[in-house]
């Protein structure tokens, strides 16, 4: 599977979704949040980064 490249928004994940009213044609757009778990981009590592497997 190829590597997913996500766009941020207030530092997550995030799809951007465009709808379009039936009635009026007018358009909204929705950001969609994923929660990924890892936090956002400026989550750091506190402790000992060995527990989790990471090398610094």
């Amino acid at each position: 599977m190829p590597r997913a490249l996500w766009t941020h928004y207030n530092g997550r994940p995030r799809i951007q979704i465009e709808l379009f009213s039936a009635t009026n044609k007018q358009q909204v757009i929705r950001n969609l949040i994923a929660d990924t778990g890892a936090g956002n981009l400026r989550s750091t590592v506190v402790g000992d980064p060995g527990q989790f497997g990471l090398e610094m």
